[in-house]
């Protein structure tokens, strides 16, 4: 009987080393494809697609309008901001959204620390954590780079505008580091203007689209009987805006040359030491998981969904595991430079550029 049990403990070994080998064996295209085919993106209920959306910015820019559609989000004035991003913009939003559902559903500390999270904000509705995370993830992905539509000129966004929309910002939720608040938001916002005469993307973004959600929910309240729009929704816009708003503003260390511009600003808070790092997974779960992902996802490097077939992602308890040596040696070594600047202000780095701590 021993033998037999041991003989099973091999063959579940075994087993376990074939499943593990072939997770990791597979590229970030075949792990995209498995999101898309097996449907734990989908919060609304949807046509079926293919990877085609990552790969023509139409069918893209579709996918998303067809999307937010279903949740009458098409109604809103920033919606329409979409018709103004440039087609790359479109495909690494795409990407973005994908990544963040990769991540959620197969690197524990990720899944855990966003669901203990998501149980503590007040609800009226029974869903269960999964679900809220896919509603969440929903905004803070499509919409985190609308406000390019303001920044880079194509929509007029007004000095009386960014005053109105960010008075009606709530404060930050507590799952929002405590470097960051509405007076920072205002100071790095000037920066921006002074030194590069636009708007930040992320600020303007994250502030109208909490504006236009609450007018949303106001006017859907007493009409749409298909979707939940009590008040106590404003808590998932809350998080979603003020990540948005947070996720495009750098830190810098002391020998950077924008360094007497942060001073100037008042934006010390901004320049990093070597104490512990602002945005901690287990304090603000959201806020990490979505400078990652936006950080290491690879469209806005490669433009082209074929070269996806070129890196490989495996996902161990407290970390995950990118292979990209199969790129080109120029755009390789663009790439590695992205990831191993997390070092500085967001998580542990190996020296090679392939291991990302969690």
């Amino acid at each position: 009987m021993s033998i037999h049990i041991i003989g099973q403990g091999l063959s579940c070994w075994i087993n376990a080393m074939i499943i593990n080998y072939t997770i990791m064996n597979k590229t970030l295209y075949d792990l995209y494809l498995d999101v898309i085919r097996k449907g734990i993106w989908k919060y609304y209920p949807m046509s079926k697609i293919d990877a085609s959306i990552l790969q023509d910015s139409g069918l893209g820019r579709g996918f998303i309008t067809n999307y937010l559609g279903k949740g009458e989000k098409n109604d809103m004035e920033i919606f329409h901001y979409i018709n103004e991003i440039d087609e790359n913009r479109v495909l690494h939003i795409i990407s973005v959204f994908f990544l963040g559902f990769l991540l959620y559903q197969n690197c524990e500390k990720v899944n855990r620390e966003i669901n203990r999270l998501i149980q503590t904000i007040p609800a009226e509705t029974n869903e269960p954590p999964e679900e809220r995370f896919k509603y969440i993830w929903m905004l803070i992905c499509l919409f985190h780079d609308f406000g390019y539509a303001v920044e880079d000129g194509f929509i007029a966004f007004e000095k009386q505008d960014f005053e109105k929309y960010m008075k009606a910002l709530p404060r930050k939720p507590k799952s929002i580091p405590d470097v960051y608040s509405k007076k920072l938001l205002k100071q790095y916002n000037k920066f921006r203007k002074c030194r590069f005469g636009k708007n930040d993307h992320g600020i303007v973004g994250g502030i109208k689209l909490f504006s236009d959600l609450c007018s949303l929910r106001e006017e859907k309240e007493g009409t749409d009987r298909k979707h939940y729009w009590g008040k106590l929704l404003e808590n998932d816009f809350c998080i979603a805006s003020w990540t948005i708003a947070c996720h495009n503003i750098y830190f810098i260390n002391k020998s950077d040359r924008n360094i007497h511009c942060y001073r100037h600003f008042k934006l010390d808070k901004l320049v990093y030491n070597d104490q512990s790092r602002a945005i901690q997974i287990n304090k603000a779960p959201f806020l990490f998981l979505f400078c990652l992902v936006d950080s290491i996802e690879p469209l806005k490097k490669v433009f082209d969904i074929k070269k996806l077939k070129d890196i490989s992602l495996d996902f161990d308890k407290g970390s995950i595991t990118l292979g990209y040596d199969k790129l080109c040696p120029v755009v390789y070594e663009d790439y590695k430079r992205t990831i191993l600047n997390l070092n500085d202000w967001l998580t542990d780095i190996s020296n090679d550029g392939t291991k990302i701590s969690l």
